[in-house]
């Protein structure tokens, strides 16, 4: 990532970066249902984030205990407008159910 980001600045090129928004402790998988769900559940997400990233200098990561984090150099902002619609998408189509969130049911991104 360090290197990516070298290169992104020495040839002025931009990096897309997606996070997900930050979950009141409260309403989260894991105080809810236990940290194997909510585990789980992260490492569901985690893998159909992934799916939308193509190119081997894109990387997803998790962060904060719950968080995602994906990084895609060089993108323009329509590309990464498309990508970060595709995620969602795709974390919607899981169809993952939250009785208590304060957003939806079903899991969104």
């Amino acid at each position: 990532m360090k290197r990516d980001w070298a290169v992104a600045q020495r040839e002025k090129r931009s990096i897309c970066v997606v996070r997900d928004r930050h979950r009141r402790p409260r309403t989260s998988t894991t105080a809810t249902f236990g940290r194997a769900a909510g585990d789980s559940t992260i490492r569901r997400v985690a893998h159909v984030v992934s799916a939308c990233l193509r190119r081997s200098s894109d990387v997803t990561a998790r962060i904060d205990g719950g968080s995602l984090i994906a990084f895609a150099p060089g993108l323009n902002v329509e590309q990464a407008l498309r990508i970060g619609q595709l995620m969602a998408e795709r974390v919607r189509d899981l169809r993952i159910h939250h009785p208590r969130s304060a957003v939806s049911a079903p899991m969104s991104a």
